[in-house]
């Protein structure tokens, strides 16, 4: 229902940006978090098709509460890749604040979803994660903690990596698309 509601447009360029994202922060993932290609790419999918489901719905419910003339602007350009007349200048350091959210917000929610799977996927192997674990407190107790503390910010910094590289990217493709 919803896809008859949205510009065929829209509908291919969101395609666009998530394909973008999904090879991008894929190669982030295998890059830095030393993950196998097919898994690296399963984690960028799943998480950023649950960032594109949560930007959608905040959106709509954003949009509901924003004021008449930010809201016609937001509307205009998201569905038919204009804005109408010119955006004053107060609209556009708005929409530019919001953009500057959307990037943090998409970051927690990537960086959450990404602690989910990982979670959800040691609870399925759980008795080779103990046997793994075990060992390395055995033979090495201080690499090991380390490479605990070091686990967590390495997935931040590879989300922020690749969250950053694929707006990036989108935001050059936005930029082209404007001028040509």
């Amino acid at each position: 229902m919803l896809a008859s509601l949205l510009p065929v447009q829209t509908i291919l360029y969101q395609s666009l940006f998530l394909l973008m994202a999904i090879a991008i922060e894929g190669y982030i993932l295998h890059r830095q978090l030393q993950l196998s290609r097919k898994t690296s790419i399963q984690y960028a999918a799943s998480i950023n098709l649950l960032s594109t489901l949560v930007g959608w719905l905040l959106f709509f419910f954003i949009q509901s509460r924003l004021p008449k003339n930010i809201k016609i602007q937001v509307i205009s350009y998201i569905f038919f890749n204009r804005f109408l007349n010119s955006v004053p200048t107060s609209s556009s350091f708005f929409l530019i604040i919001l953009l500057i959210i959307s990037l943090f917000l998409s970051f927690m929610v990537k960086f959450q979803a990404l602690k989910s799977l990982d979670s959800l996927l040691m609870e399925s192997n759980s008795i080779p994660q103990i046997l793994v674990k075990l060992t390395s407190l055995r033979y090495n107790k201080k690499k090991s903690s380390h490479l605990y503390s070091t686990k967590h910010s390495s997935k931040a910094t590879a989300i922020l990596l690749g969250n950053a590289y694929s707006h990036s990217a989108m935001l050059l493709i936005l930029t082209l698309r404007y001028f040509i």
